[in-house]
């Protein structure tokens, strides 16, 4: 079975002398099989386009006894790549192009071995190669297919990180949840290779925040851990980061935000960083969600400006705060978000135990009024109500005003006010009587001050 060199065949029998054929030789066979002699192995791919398998495969032509014979014309070698998750299963189809480099190896008639050298994987996965002989015309086409093998099965390795994807989350048309409620899409970001691989990394981890400049809106007191809460750092595992709680308790405030034109008015964006647990010098880009919405809550409070802390400047008669505009009153969810809803708000004074402001007797003397003038009811537009024109009548000292939405009351809030007179007037009640001399005078005389508007008892603003 080996061919290709001369031969003898030496015949011995018992007890006779042996005696030797003459020499002859043994030709080669006709090429009958591929033989893979370097096998491909498994490697981890890199971010460059140039980088090539670590080990190409070499095949050997032969005939059925496994002699290297040449295939006595001009020939080709074309290799494909195949699943090898259990056996070398070639009727997949897969995607040649994913396979870079010569992946057709033509020789000449007196080669014995085709080797190839730059072939390249951009996908990874577990492979095989099928390498297939043809013979060819000396304008090198095709003719026909002679033989067909296999190589063993390798695996081919995703690169490190090279680049970031958000693959699942709310668009910039869609509105992406209530405030204070998990966002309706969780966000999921995908790490790829160079190749768009997903990547085996160990130790890598996903954080998520609000950009710096989106919070600059909030007076100083926002801060990301204010807005975006939830589990904003997780684990990268097959290279998908896949967030689960977040949610966004503020509605944005980019209306009032002129530095950053690009993003739609009324949204929030996400940044993410990627980063290991054990290579500080690992650099993965960072990536940006698209703008998305989110939505107030219902209306679970009301407030009032100016701050109620002010409302000690108050004075009988006097409109309250002309100079902001009056008092503003708007209705909030529970974050202290503005719900643009609409309605009726109502005003109401109340005596200091919140109970009904109604006259009553102030030592005896001439009752004093508690009442509130103006528009004390003003509809709800886009969750804000301006009463512009709200004076308290007479009544001095501490007082409470209630402001309620809704028929029922079921959404108040109520705030202190201390009324003072803007005039009082010091004036003589009971009038000294008769009296003699070196005695008592009679009465004695009481003064009161009085507010010179209806007479009622006022309360000087100062100390006299």
């Amino acid at each position: 079975s080996i061919a290709g060199k001369q031969y003898s065949i030496l015949f011995c029998a018992t007890g006779v002398p042996c005696t030797m054929s003459s020499t002859f030789s043994i030709s080669l066979g006709p090429v009958t099989a591929l033989n893979v002699v370097v096998q491909p192995v498994s490697y981890r791919m890199v971010n460059s386009l140039s980088a090539v398998m670590s080990v190409q495969p070499v095949l050997a032509l032969q005939d059925r006894y496994f002699n290297n014979v040449p295939l006595n014309s001009d020939g080709a070698v074309l290799a494909k790549y195949c699943s090898a998750q259990s056996t070398c299963d070639c009727a997949q189809n897969l995607s040649q192009s994913l396979l870079v480099g010569n992946t057709r190896i033509n020789f000449n008639k007196s080669a014995l071995t085709v080797g190839f050298t730059d072939l390249q994987f951009r996908v990874s996965g577990t492979f095989c190669f099928e390498f297939t002989l043809w013979n060819m015309t000396k304008a090198k086409k095709l003719i026909s297919a002679l033989v067909t093998t296999h190589s063993q099965a390798f695996q081919v390795w995703p690169g490190p990180v090279s680049k970031v994807a958000l693959t699942k989350f709310c668009t910039t048309s869609q509105t992406c949840g209530i405030a204070g409620y998990p966002l309706a899409i969780q966000p999921q970001i995908r790490l790829y290779d160079l190749f768009g691989n997903d990547v085996d990394t160990p130790n890598l981890r996903a954080a998520v925040f609000i950009p710096p400049f989106l919070l600059r809106d909030y007076n100083g007191s926002a801060s990301p851990s204010q807005v975006l809460v939830g589990t904003l750092d997780i684990d990268v595992l097959a290279g998908l980061a896949a967030f689960t709680d977040l949610e966004v308790d503020k509605v944005s405030l980019n209306d009032a935000y002129v530095l950053e034109p690009a993003l739609p008015p009324r949204t929030w964006a996400l940044e993410f960083r990627v980063y290991s647990t054990v290579d500080p010098g690992l650099s993965v880009p960072l990536i940006f969600s698209n703008a998305f919405v989110v939505l107030s809550g219902a209306v679970t409070q009301l407030q009032v400006s100016p701050d109620p802390n002010q409302w000690r400047r108050g004075c009988a008669y006097a409109l309250l705060f002309p100079e902001q505009g009056g008092v503003m009153v708007e209705s909030l969810d529970d974050y202290g978000n503005l719900v643009p809803q609409n309605g009726t708000v109502t005003a109401r004074l109340l005596n200091p135990s919140g109970g009904d402001c109604s006259l009553f007797q102030a030592g005896g003397d001439v009752s004093e009024r508690c009442a509130l003038s103006g528009a004390s009811a003003l509809p709800l537009r886009d969750g804000v109500a301006n009463f512009t024109n709200l004076r308290i009548l007479g009544q001095s000292g501490q007082l409470l005003i209630r402001f309620c939405l809704g028929p029922t009351c079921n959404v108040r809030v109520e705030t202190n006010v201390f009324s003072s007179h803007l005039q009082v007037v010091l004036t003589i009640r009971t009038q000294p009587g008769p009296s003699s001399a070196g005695t008592p005078v009679a009465g004695p005389p009481t003064l009161v001050f009085v507010d010179p508007l209806d007479g009622s008892l006022a309360m000087p603003i100062l100390p006299l």
